[in-house]
């Protein structure tokens, strides 16, 4: 049984925006099966699409573990540093598709 995902103040509804699927893959950063992996872009240097469970990205171990980012380029300069640093450690980014490379956090 898949547990709970846990909370994202900027993004919440992963399911819904497709950052989250539900899938039987064990997480490389925790080594847990929950039912649920990330199907998101990872910016690092090993190739981590589709290899980490939200709770390790929401808790900061994935970010911390393989130095990972989960947004592109940061949002502006207008946008306080905490927000942008949780943004791009602990939350998935939004793929825009035909859109200005320009991620915008949820709230």
């Amino acid at each position: 049984m898949s547990e709970e995902l846990p909370g994202f103040p900027y993004h919440p509804d992963p399911l819904a925006t497709g950052a989250v699927v539900a899938s039987g893959t064990t997480c490389v950063c925790c080594g847990r099966a929950r039912g649920f992996i990330y199907a998101g872009p990872v910016y690092a240097v090993e190739e981590l699409s589709h290899l980490l469970c939200p709770w390790c990205i929401a808790d900061g171990s994935a970010a911390a573990k393989y130095d990972a980012h989960f947004i592109g380029d940061p949002v502006g300069d207008d946008v306080p540093l905490e927000v942008v640093m949780s943004v791009d450690a602990c939350t998935f980014g939004l793929l825009l598709l035909a859109a200005p490379a320009v991620v915008l956090p949820l709230r």
